[in-house]
């Protein structure tokens, strides 16, 4: 298989993308790998230093596609987080207490504001 080659996604494997978009690749253990060569990107087919490499014979190997979308005109949904947390703001509710009127972390901490002269 011929791709520009990159890490894995850890120490047992190799990624091969398939494209110069990096979104189509394989991910190949490298105890598959039998031999590497390099093409120098004046004779590859991906106008990039490239690598083919020859991998045992029988090695399962699947196709990763990526891709990314623009988001318009889209809600989020799931849980919210209170503000200062990880929790959702259902965490924060006093039992007997209708929704609308829940409780928030007295402590926040602010990193570098900028919101005035005074700090």
């Amino acid at each position: 298989m011929a791709g520009i080659l990159g890490a894995g996604p850890d120490d047992s494997s190799v990624r091969i993308f398939l494209d110069t978009a990096f979104s189509t690749f394989y991910d190949v253990p490298k105890d598959a790998v039998l031999d590497r060569s390099r093409v120098d990107a004046a004779v590859s087919p991906f106008g990039v230093t490239s690598t083919v490499l020859h991998v045992k014979q029988g090695t399962q190997i699947t196709v990763q596609h990526t891709s990314s979308r623009t988001i318009d005109h889209e809600f989020l949904a799931g849980d919210f987080t209170a503000p200062g947390s990880f929790r959702a703001l259902t965490a924060f509710q006093r039992p007997g207490v209708a929704t609308g009127s829940e409780r928030y972390p007295t402590t926040v901490t602010v990193f570098d504001c900028r919101t005035c002269d005074a700090c």
